[in-house]
């Protein structure tokens, strides 16, 4: 506010509104591998693995936004270089040839982060990879049904009950009741093929296709857990898993699956889920401030209003494109991120248009798009900028009965002249 210190005093407000752009102050951050003091990751390798077989991820975030956010890898060192290549943008390790008997069965490789700002920021990781050809077995997910499982038990107890001592009955019998006990706890059954990490595949395996999946079949219970026993997941009886991932803002999940055999043997995996955005959320338009009423002999581009506008998903599902439906003397200039002003484009005049009803539209780049308005009014104040003017250039008037005015005239003549 300002005042001026006249008699009266007179005053003007006008609001400030201060934008807050972002700075590459934050350097990439590397959530896989873990960084654990010096120590290094070790991922294993088949040896029989074939060119474009995936071998690892790096995972990294950024906590800046916009193109500060833009994250990139590259291997800056490698054993032997020219064997393993890294997407420039996703992070997958990935074996660029076959691997040779000349290759080395240790490598170590380090990757870079390096984010788009100005300066770039960056930051680094080790990761050690071990060729081998001689690596454990262990049993691949496959659904049985639980009558499939209950008719094995019953031949097995009938078997038992048969060939064995009153000892080994009892023994049998405790197993069994420990097997049911455990079977009491939430599980998931699921059939297809699973992705196994290179480090449990069995030995003398061949990827071949590069999928990283077994060929062979096998009992296996699978059941997702946490260290806290909840779960972002739920449970249902003949679909499998399901989640509701409509208001989440995770990007990725970690689930650590268990596995277990016929004999009681265990094993672990470690699975990431990328969550895929959908454009589920229509754009929302703020009003963040307005000037109303405006005066008539506002000038061309100035500026009556400031629109903010939203969009809850990611990526280009995010992307709004804003714009103004009628033919109206406004337009909408982009001002900083998600910011438009709303700018005059012409002159002004009450006499002619004293109120405007400006529709704004927000439409996002998803597939399909979605889209929203907002209805702004607008008032022209009036200033005195016409003068009186006269409808006629003339004007008589005559009044009857009643004498107005006498005139008198004198002549110098005499006689007739004098009429």
């Amino acid at each position: 506010m300002a005042r001026d210190n006249g008699s009266p005093p007179l005053s003007s407000n006008v609001s400030v509104s201060v934008f807050i752009s972002d700075v590459n102050d934050n350097s990439p951050q590397i959530l896989y591998p873990a960084p654990e003091g010096n120590s290094f990751m070790t991922e294993l390798v088949p040896k029989a693995a074939h060119g474009g077989s995936l071998v690892s991820k790096v995972i990294a975030v950024d906590a800046d936004s916009g193109q500060n956010a833009w994250l990139s890898y590259h291997i800056v060192k490698s054993t032997d270089p020219g064997l393993f290549t890294i997407g420039l943008h996703s992070g997958e390790i990935r074996t660029q040839r076959d691997i040779s008997e000349s290759d080395s069965m240790k490598q170590n490789l380090i990757v870079a982060v390096k984010d788009n700002g100005q300066p770039s920021l960056s930051a680094t990781c080790s990761m050690y990879l071990l060729i081998s050809d001689n690596l454990a077995e262990v049993p691949e997910l496959k659904d049985i049904s639980y009558d499939e499982k209950n008719s094995k038990l019953t031949s097995y107890l009938i078997i038992a009950l048969v060939s064995v001592s009153t000892f080994f009955l009892t023994f049998i019998i405790i197993i069994l009741g420990v097997r049911f006990c455990r079977r009491r706890k939430p599980r998931l059954l699921f059939d297809g093929a699973v992705a196994i990490p290179s480090a449990y595949l069995p030995s003398n395996y061949a990827d071949v296709d590069g999928t990283g999946t077994l060929r062979s079949a096998y009992n296996y219970d699978a059941y997702l857990t946490t260290g806290s026993r909840t779960s972002d997941f739920k449970y249902k009886p003949t679909h499998g898993v399901a989640v509701g991932l409509q208001n989440m803002k995770i990007t990725y999940f970690e689930i650590r699956v268990e596995a277990e055999d016929g004999l009681g043997l265990t094993s672990y995996a470690k699975v990431i889920i990328d969550v895929t955005d959908m454009n589920d959320n229509a754009p929302v338009i703020y009003l963040k401030s307005l000037t109303n009423p405006i005066p008539e002999n506002l000038s061309p581009g100035s500026e009556v209003g400031i629109i903010n506008v939203q969009d809850r998903d990611s990526e280009t599902n995010r992307q709004v494109l804003c714009s103004i439906q009628q033919n109206v003397p406004f337009k909408l200039v982009p001002s900083i991120k998600n910011y438009y002003s709303l700018v005059t484009t012409g002159q002004l005049d009450r006499e002619l248009v004293s109120d405007y009803n400006i529709t704004i539209a927000a439409t996002d780049e998803g597939s399909p798009p979605l889209s929203s308005s907002k209805t702004v009014q607008l008032s022209v104040a009036d200033i005195n900028d016409n003068p009186p003017v006269f409808e006629e250039q003339s004007y008589s008037a005559y009044v009857n009965g009643a004498s107005v005015s006498s005139y008198l005239s004198v002549n110098g003549d005499t006689g007739a002249s004098t009429l």
